[in-house]
């Protein structure tokens, strides 16, 4: 693909150019693809939001992500990791919360939760951290509570860096 080796020789306008061209070609009205189509599809799309956040284009990869989204299953959780990573990259932790906040409600997977505390952490918001910490104890205790109801035994401990002092300050084991 031209699109590789203008990207490789650093040629990254032409790269876009290349991909989006692609992307122009295949389209399809209201998004009607078959599932290899959509992987095809979801593919150059990754790549042209590559060469934009190669280039710090932050604003137009995330654009270009976001078209991964309709393509449904992998390829819409995979454009909501990439956006999440973009706006991580551009250190905007407000857009990227609220990305892991969108992939939250969608899955209800604790990770998000986890991370929504780690971008709070590097946006230096001590306080919102620790409410995540707590909002991640209150869901495991949801979840060893449902466990043990159906005879599942302990979800487990919480992450091996929070230490019970630290969770005994936000009213977890206190």
């Amino acid at each position: 693909n031209m699109a590789l080796v203008y990207e490789a020789q650093g040629k990254f306008d032409d790269a876009a150019a290349t991909l989006q061209k692609l992307l122009d070609k295949t389209a399809k009205p209201g998004d009607t693809y078959a599932a290899s189509e959509r992987n095809n599809r979801s593919v150059f799309v990754e790549r042209l939001g590559s060469v934009y956040r190669a280039q710090t284009k932050y604003a137009l990869a995330v654009q270009t992500y976001r078209q991964m989204l309709p393509l449904g299953d992998d390829n819409a959780a995979r454009g909501y990791q990439l956006i999440i990573d973009t706006y991580r990259d551009a250190k905007q932790w407000d857009q990227a919360i609220a990305e892991y906040e969108k992939a939250y409600a969608l899955d209800h997977l604790p990770a998000h939760l986890y991370n929504i505390g780690r971008a709070y952490h590097l946006k230096g918001d001590l306080k919102n951290v620790m409410s995540q910490v707590d909002r991640i104890m209150r869901g495991i205790t949801g979840l060893a509570g449902l466990a043990a109801a159906q005879g599942c035994g302990p979800v487990g401990p919480p992450p091996p860096d929070l230490d019970r002092a630290t969770l005994g300050t936000v009213g977890v084991y206190s």
